[in-house]
């Protein structure tokens, strides 16, 4: 990939991605794109922050500009922190596969399970694991 290589050459020590406030060592960046341009899920931590609410939720930022709308991941009954951080990479890559969420859906998402999905129009999609 272009980057990438310029990256290299130029030894920069970061690549920057403004809608989600990112900046990633150009190898980083590299472990997460290239595997994607190969087939592989979308490089949900190269193009997309998660920060964790005060309730213990997960919000994206930098995901309205790939699809159209940011989300916030509530946890499920038994949830750990780790399991949330995973659910929230595979509804990354859910969401740029399969667009805006227009109505309640559920997505299911490998290794992690099923995730409930309602948004209106203009606000954050809610997310709630199953």
């Amino acid at each position: 990939m272009l980057l990438i290589e310029l990256a290299e050459m130029s030894q920069a020590e970061g690549i920057s991605w403004i809608p989600a406030h990112l900046v990633l060592k150009p190898g980083l960046f590299g472990q997460a794109v290239l595997p994607w341009l190969e087939g592989g899920p979308f490089p949900a931590p190269a193009f997309v922050a998660m920060h964790r609410l005060d309730d213990g939720s997960m919000a994206s930022r930098g995901l309205n500009l790939l699809m159209g709308q940011e989300f916030i991941l509530q946890p499920g009954k038994s949830e750990d922190a780790s399991l949330l951080a995973r659910t929230a990479v595979r509804l990354v890559d859910w969401l740029v596969a399969h667009g805006p969420v227009l109505q309640p859906t559920r997505a299911i998402l490998a290794g992690t399970g099923a995730v409930s999905l309602e948004a209106q129009f203009g606000s954050p999609i809610l997310a709630r694991c199953d």
